[in-house]
């Protein structure tokens, strides 16, 4: 009996994700079906379905591996002497989707789709409150640490953060002319006045 190898069902993953990836900026969420999704990754249907059970399981994956990596940036930042230095660079990682008018419209129909099926639904917000907790967690820390003011509620500050981020993604989508490196440096101004100045 052959024994799995870890490397290559790594690789055949990516590999379905990147295909699933193109499909949904080409075609759109709905209109892209799981043969679409086997025939841009270069698969056969057998081998998709072997990695994941249908389109709503490949957009948990995106979403899962998107809050893990902000998750590690926010651990990383939460753990910083110089909060203020890094934060630019986790807002501009976090804004990075936000300011793309195909990502925007594929997570758009995603969330439609989400409010008629609870497990993706279900799927997503946990996607999201890990984020956000990482996001809470990460401003206590640095509160503790006497580098962001005391005054500020992390709960509050968390929730307008990413409210303001989904906002610029659904401005993305509407706005032509839309400037996201404007839109970023007007964020990072709001938000500098929650750090402790270095003294």
């Amino acid at each position: 009996m052959r024994r799995a190898d870890p490397q290559l069902h790594q690789q055949r993953r990516l590999q379905i994700l990147e295909g699933a990836e193109r499909c949904f900026r080409s075609k759109g969420f709905h209109q892209a079906s799981m043969q679409d999704i086997a025939n841009e990754s270069g698969v056969s249907m057998g081998l998709l379905y072997r990695y994941f059970a249908n389109k709503e399981a490949i957009v948990v994956s995106f979403a899962d591996s998107d809050s893990a990596e902000l998750v590690s940036l926010l651990a990383e930042f939460a753990a910083s002497s110089s909060p203020l230095e890094l934060w630019p660079g986790i807002l501009r990682r976090m804004l990075k989707e936000a300011s793309e008018p195909d990502y925007v419209r594929i997570t758009t129909e995603v969330f439609a789709e989400a409010l008629r099926n609870p497990k993706l639904f279900e799927s997503l917000v946990q996607s999201d409150d890990t984020v956000r907790r990482a996001l809470i967690d990460a401003i206590k820390a640095q509160q503790s640490a006497g580098r962001m003011v005391a005054q500020l509620d992390p709960i509050v500050a968390a929730d307008i953060l990413m409210g303001m981020i989904d906002g610029v993604g659904l401005r993305a989508c509407l706005v032509r002319q839309f400037k996201p490196r404007a839109i970023e440096r007007h964020i990072q101004d709001l938000v500098r006045p929650w750090f402790v100045a270095p003294a």
